[in-house]
């Protein structure tokens, strides 16, 4: 009998609270196991873009992507991390002299008469600018990506916070939760130098730096991080657009993947 069951109201909440995660998780990671073989690139080696977007700098799919990273898997394993300022393949489309037109608002504000990669994600839904990007990148370097993954600094943030500052040789600095939003402003605006294209961007190294430790930590570490993960998810500050059919579906499904939803109201669409 129910009544029998010597359960504590606290721990009973708490089992309650943690329940919505569970259900979403065992969601994802069914569709994941479903696509695994694809997904880890058992039959061929698969690449992954990981586009690191600057809130600070509002755009429609959540800030402007200054850097990405591209993560090869083979055979279940992690082959090569590459970080790379978004520039040098947006300078491949001048060098081939590749031309894709842009929004008229683009043209009208920025006066560029081409679409690049760094403005590439004006939809809103993140779905169609992850489209439009990897077509820009096959055309710019030849790649393609079978996942695009955009995240923001709040990403690096809570990484900070969860596994320590991480020093970074090229600035003679270690970067934590604490400095970090501040060094981000002072590196990216008042350290700013124009036309220093040879020297990374601040957020383009630290990123680096996060990608590398993030791809190392083992199991249980990464799931110390699950919490966070899954609050970055439902906040948006992780978006993932790939072209597997059953996770495609499960990130749709639980508004992961940065589409827009239907609503009976108006979006409101800011962009810097």
């Amino acid at each position: 009998m129910i009544e029998n069951v010597d359960i504590k109201n606290n721990e009973f909440e708490n089992y309650k609270s943690k329940l919505p995660k569970l259900i979403k998780a065992n969601d994802i990671l069914l569709a994941s196991a479903r696509d695994a073989k694809e997904l880890l690139g058992f039959n061929e080696p698969k690449k992954i873009l990981i586009l690191f977007q600057n809130q600070a700098e509002i755009r429609p799919t959540g800030g402007f992507i200054g850097s990405y990273g591209v993560v090869e898997l083979a055979k279940g394993k992690i082959i090569s991390i590459r970080i790379d300022d978004i520039y040098n393949p947006d300078g491949q489309l001048d060098v081939k002299r590749i031309s894709v037109a842009p929004p008229e608002v683009i043209k009208f504000f920025l006066k560029e008469n081409k679409l690049y990669i760094r403005n590439a994600n004006f939809n809103s839904d993140f779905p169609t600018s992850a489209k439009e990007i990897n077509n820009l990148f096959e055309k710019a370097t030849n790649e393609s990506f079978q996942t695009v993954i955009a995240i923001d600094s709040s990403f690096i943030s809570k990484f900070l916070e969860k596994f320590g500052g991480i020093y970074l040789s090229t600035y003679q600095e270690e970067i934590n939760a604490g400095n970090f939003t501040e060094r981000a402003q002072f590196h990216s605006e008042v350290n700013y130098q124009e036309g220093v294209s040879e020297k990374k961007s601040f957020l383009t190294t630290l990123g680096s730096k996060v990608l590398e430790k993030f791809f190392s930590l083992k199991s249980e570490e990464i799931g110390t991080f699950a919490d966070s993960i899954y609050e970055l998810l439902e906040n948006k500050d992780i978006q993932i657009y790939t072209n597997m059919p059953f996770l495609s579906r499960s990130l749709g499904n639980l508004e992961w993947d940065g589409s827009l939803v239907p609503t009976k109201g108006d979006y409101l669409k800011i962009v810097n």
